[in-house]
């Protein structure tokens, strides 16, 4: 490289280019071809093991404090950028210390050229990310604790949902337990008489057949409803079977609450649809939805609640209750979490909040029909999500 002679203007410019060097708040260095120091700041050479920055001139990697695969790979890097005379930006790299401890790097290296163009040596700075590092780890972990909190209150919520639209699994089980026992006890007292009528006996069999079905269906569905699924796995499911799948599960405890229930579907054709969703946090839902609607109507005179599955531009499952809907002071904080407008003790406040944070999750929609002059929650699937049963067939 030519040596230019500093003229009395030029000299100014390389003090102030000094004083940048020295007061950046990076490690700064320059080398030659062979990987030999020709420069550093003081910041440099004091974590390379040197007590000023001009005793690091005519040092390599070696001469530091690094450990020897350290310098060897320092010294690939330096080789890497100076043979294909380009840069090589941002890439992390750990570094030993005077105090045995490692930190760790970000560095980048970019050639630098003789007034011909010619490579003739590397320059390089760095960071020090260790700190940065340590943050992130403790945010990735924090992330993580904050994601089975979740995980525990969405679990928790399902748990609370169940529990309160069932009344308990007893009531569920019971009822259509004492239908079966009802029809054992009429084909015992056929199969004891003198006289034996056989079509009785079968109908008692078929009756009692019938209710189990039924009960496993609904220990089915609980099963379902109590699943831990963390992924959030989506897959075509049957709408009708999803919702008849929720009302096996609350319509023993809305028959004692004496609350009128009903499904409409806006034609038959829609039955069997089948939506793109996760089961167990679609079912959830809608027994949020349900459980609401419930607590809601419970001292009203009129009261019912129905599921309308509607398709006018997307697929739509209403949730309606002959409630009168809500203020507008009340619309504009019911997704908020922990916002109840309940007693102390009948409620946490998540639900609405974790049902459309669900529904999002799957490209669903939870919002309230403030149009309706009911009490009425929409869960909106987009075409793409949903498909006819003969398109598979």
């Amino acid at each position: 490289m030519s040596e230019k002679v500093l003229t009395g203007q030029d000299k100014p410019n390389v003090i102030v280019l000094d004083q940048i060097i020295e007061n950046i708040p990076y490690f700064v260095f320059w080398k030659d071809l062979e990987s030999r120091y020709l420069g550093a700041n003081q910041k440099f050479a004091q974590a390379a093991g040197f007590k000023t920055a001009q005793d690091i001139v005519g040092k390599n990697d070696f001469d530091g404090c690094w450990t020897q695969e350290e310098a060897e790979f320092f010294r690939k890097v330096d080789r890497e950028v100076m043979d294909n005379d380009k840069p090589i930006l941002n890439f992390e790299e750990p570094q030993q210390q005077l105090d045995g401890s490692t930190r760790h790097l970000l560095t980048s290296k970019v050639p630098l050229h003789d007034a011909n163009g010619k490579v003739i040596g590397i320059l390089g700075i760095y960071t020090d990310i260790t700190d940065r590092k340590a943050l992130e780890v403790e945010k990735d972990r924090a992330l993580a604790d904050l994601r089975d909190i979740q995980q525990q209150m969405i679990h928790t919520e399902k748990m609370r949902s169940l529990g309160e639209m069932a009344g308990g699994i007893a009531h569920e089980i019971n009822n259509p337990l004492a239908i079966i026992d009802g029809f054992v006890q009429a084909a015992i007292k056929n199969l004891e008489s003198d006289n034996i009528d056989k079509k009785t006996a079968l109908r008692c069999l078929q009756k009692v057949s019938d209710t189990v079905l039924r009960i496993e269906k609904i220990v089915s569905n609980m099963r379902t409803i109590s699943h831990v699924d963390e992924e959030l796995e989506l897959k075509y499911e049957s709408l009708d079977e999803i919702i008849t799948g929720v009302l096996s599960l609350c319509q023993e405890k809305l028959k004692y609450e004496q609350i009128s229930f009903s499904i409409n579907y806006d034609s038959e054709a829609l039955k069997r649809l089948e939506v793109k969703c996760n089961r167990v946090s679609l079912t959830q839902t809608l027994l949020n939805l349900i459980g609401n609607a419930k607590d809601a109507v419970a001292e009203l005179e009129n009261k019912w609640i129905e599921i309308n599955i509607i398709h006018n531009g997307s697929l739509q499952i209403q949730i309606k209750d002959s409630g009168h809907g809500v203020s507008e002071a009340i619309e504009k904080k019911m997704f908020q979490p922990f916002f109840t407008t309940k007693e102390v003790g009948k409620g946490t406040g998540i639900g609405l909040s974790l049902s459309r944070q669900l529904m999002n999750r799957q490209g669903a929609k939870l919002q309230y029909d403030h149009n309706d002059k009911n009490t009425s929650f929409l869960i909106q699937f987009q075409n793409s999500n949903i498909r006819n049963t003969k398109e598979v067939a």
